[in-house]
């Protein structure tokens, strides 16, 4: 017996759907709804980022403003370390230390420090 392309294709899909199905009725499969880590989720399982966490989170060059604040920095913390109390909260770090002409280096390692303190 010959089986057309098509046709084992169909097959295959069918099979896939109905084996997400069978596994999202017996409780195995969860697309939405179940958080993935801390942070201020609103699921059952979501999690406050405490003191501990934030002193485990790294500044890499995608870190915000934001990031910072949300790590527990003050405005007046960060301002010490930049020289300048003037940043847009999302604009990363990194590039704020470009357009400045500051070494993000040693700014990066001078936050870490702040935050280890927290």
């Amino acid at each position: 017996m010959k089986i057309k392309k098509m046709t084992l294709a169909i097959i295959i899909i069918i099979l896939l759907i109905g084996g997400i199905f069978s596994a999202q009725l017996a409780g195995l499969w969860h697309t939405k709804g179940q958080p993935g880590g801390p942070g201020p989720g609103k699921g059952i399982n979501s999690q406050q980022v405490t003191g501990r966490e934030k002193e485990s989170r790294n500044i890499d060059g995608h870190t915000t403003f934001k990031d910072l604040l949300d790590m527990g920095l003050t405005e007046k913390e960060i301002a010490d370390v930049l020289g300048d109390g003037v940043f847009e909260p999302l604009l990363t770090v990194k590039s704020y230390c470009e357009d400045k002409g500051l070494a993000f280096g040693q700014v990066r390692i001078n936050l870490d420090a702040l935050i280890a303190t927290d």
